[in-house]
């Protein structure tokens, strides 16, 4: 009687497994499919209440799909090979990216409720070990896409900021498009949503020549911008007027501390040339007086 139970949980449990809809996950090529497919795999967990099925177990086939669905995001952006794509469309894979992890995590937060409940109302209070679980390989994941996100946003800023306010400066422009698009090259090379050790190091390497670069640009912007207002810095009109033209440029923060070092001049310049039309105001109305 007692083996005949064992092989009637063995049944449950096996049954649980066998009909997990994993394989809607792992062959999703999509990021909607992978969102469909977390909800039925979720939706079938429930099970877990009825067949009395081991919560430390149920915790860490969590922690498994949680896995799979790294491995399914990555072949999904990867196979349209993300670093290749214009940035609108890399930024709505990372839209649409995000509500999947949005959903995620009210899948996530309902599960380990009804664990917590479970542990509850079952003998012995079973500690299903929810309260350490960390998906590191899906939060490692999610933190790389978000930078990538980041990093293509800044990127195609400064490119755009380049084309436009150096139109007129076709050599400078040139050479600093020149090197926004060498430094891009750096992370068209490597598996930027790769998240092994091997992977991690590749990442960390080609991010850092990446930003190199990109620094050495806006340092050439730098020098060329402190270039013109140091030869205008006694002009207000002039300093006001290259302000204007080169406003775009002042959201990169090497040339936001160059600019902030002619403040103190503009305001000065600004001052004196207040000073120069309230003296010439007197004279006239002393004229007039006279």
């Amino acid at each position: 009687m007692c083996n005949c139970f064992y092989f009637y949980l063995v049944f449950k449990y096996s049954k649980l497994l066998r009909d997990l809809p994993i394989k809607k996950l792992l062959s999703a090529i999509s990021i909607e499919d992978a969102k469909v497919a977390i909800g039925s795999i979720f939706h079938h967990m429930h099970k877990i209440k009825t067949i009395e099925y081991p919560l430390p177990r149920a915790v860490k086939l969590v922690h498994a799909i949680s896995r799979d669905l790294v491995s399914t995001l990555q072949a999904i952006v990867n196979a349209r090979r993300p670093m290749y794509m214009t940035y609108e469309e890399f930024e709505l894979i990372g839209q649409t990216s995000e509500t999947l992890f949005a959903r995620w995590d009210d899948l996530l937060l309902n599960f380990k409720d009804e664990i917590r409940d479970l542990q509850k109302s079952r003998h012995g209070h079973q500690d299903a070990g929810i309260a350490k679980e960390y998906h590191e390989e899906l939060i490692t994941f999610r933190t790389r896409l978000h930078e990538i996100r980041g990093i293509r946003k800044a990127h195609d800023e400064l490119r755009s900021i380049v084309e436009d306010t150096l139109i007129n400066d076709p050599e400078i422009r040139e050479s600093c498009l020149k090197k926004v698009n060498a430094a891009y090259e750096f992370l068209k090379e490597i598996d930027v949503l790769g998240i092994s050790p091997d992977l991690n190091k590749k990442y960390d390497v080609a991010r850092t020549k990446y930003k190199n670069k990109i620094d050495s640009v806006e340092s050439d912007l730098e020098n060329k911008i402190q270039a013109i207002l140091e030869a205008a810095k006694n002009d207000a009109s002039e300093m006001f007027r290259i302000c204007h033209k080169y406003a775009k440029l002042f959201s990169r923060p090497k040339i936001q501390a160059t600019l902030r070092k002619y403040q103190e001049p503009l305001i000065q310049t600004v001052k004196n040339d207040i000073h120069q039309l309230e003296l010439k105001y007197k004279k006239k109305i002393r004229k007039v007086s006279r």
